[in-house]
């Protein structure tokens, strides 16, 4: 899977936010180009993450069935990575190591243990390293979002 980046929770609710224009349309940019490229991917844990905080913390977001229909639409076009004991044991290490949240433990792990070197995401340093997987802010100045590499 080398190649492939690994999209944060963040970036996919921002699609639903009509709280952040600007935001919302970086990340519209940004999914369009990793899926058109297939070099997305999303997880489990993304897309269970993207269903309790469009549900519960986007005010005039998306309806239940609007999000139902999103969650299979996502699981239809994007590949979606599994949380399995491996990712599960792996991110109790990174956790303890790194001093991490579990979650965030939980997402580096699922990249690391399916070969994912990059995690799209605003809520590390962009550019940073952790584990072997490297960060990017697709929020960041200047960003091209067909330049994922």
């Amino acid at each position: 899977m080398a190649g492939r980046a690994l999209v944060d929770t963040n970036v996919v609710v921002y699609l639903f936010d009509p709280r952040e224009p600007v935001k919302r349309l970086q990340a519209i940019a940004v999914m369009a180009s990793l899926q058109q490229t297939d070099r997305g991917v999303l997880s489990q844990q993304i897309l269970s993450e993207f269903a309790r905080v469009a549900s519960e913390r986007v005010p005039q977001g998306p309806t239940h069935q609007e999000l139902i229909g999103a969650v299979l639409d996502f699981s239809r076009k994007w590949r979606v990575l599994p949380v399995t004991p491996a990712v599960i044991a792996d991110a109790l290490g990174i956790a303890e190591r790194t001093g991490r949240s579990f979650w965030d433990a939980q997402l580096i792990a699922t990249a690391r243990v399916h070969g994912v070197a990059t995690i799209v995401s605003e809520d590390f340093e962009d550019g940073a390293v952790c584990e072997g997987v490297r960060f990017v802010d697709p929020f960041a100045d200047g960003l091209d979002p067909a330049s994922f590499e």
